[in-house]
C-alpha cells in the first residue's frame, strides 16, 4: 500500500537504517577510510528510507553489516 509519494528527497537502502524519525549511526566513506556519523531518518519504503539530516547526495556509506565495528568510530578500508 502506498499511502504517499515524496519527490526530491535523499534516501539511502533501508537495510542498514531502521524506521521513521529515528537517529541512527551509519559508516560515511571518504577516501581510505569510513567514520561514523549520525543521519535522522524521514518516509520508509520497501526499500530505501529518506535522509533528513547527516548526509548529502552523493555521499557513499557502507551498506553491509557493520555489527563488529560498532565500538569504533573510524574504520581503515584497503
Amino acid at each position: 500500500v502506498v499511502d504517499r509519494v515524496k519527490e526530491g528527497v535523499l534516501r539511502m537502502p533501508r537495510g542498514i537504517a531502521g524506521g521513521t524519525g529515528a537517529v541512527q549511526q551509519v559508516f560515511f566513506v571518504h577516501g581510505n577510510r569510513a567514520d561514523r556519523v549520525r543521519v535522522t531518518l524521514g518516509a520508509t519504503g520497501a526499500e530505501a528510507v529518506e535522509v533528513i539530516e547527516g548526509l548529502r547526495e552523493g555521499d557513499e556509506v557502507i551498506v553491509s553489516d557493520m555489527q563488529d565495528y560498532e565500538h569504533v568510530e573510524t574504520v581503515n578500508l584497503r
